[in-house]
């Protein structure tokens, strides 16, 4: 299945391998490197999105079932 977050994860790659690009052959990439981190921070974000009291009640559901 497709996912929102994986879909950001390809199109971060892509820009990475054209930042790349545009760095070895000496073209600014400034803002393409801004873009990356802007949608990189969005994933950390969406990965942290859980509390701590969230992940202890799923954890003590786990082990009591």
């Amino acid at each position: 299945m497709w996912s929102v977050t994986n879909m950001i994860k390809d199109i971060l790659k892509d820009l990475r391998e054209l930042r790349d690009e545009m760095l070895s052959v000496n073209w600014p990439a400034q803002r393409l490197s801004n873009i990356i981190l802007k949608y990189e921070m969005k994933l950390q974000d969406e990965k942290s999105k859980f509390t701590t009291e969230e992940i202890v009640e799923a954890t003590n559901k786990i082990l009591n079932d």
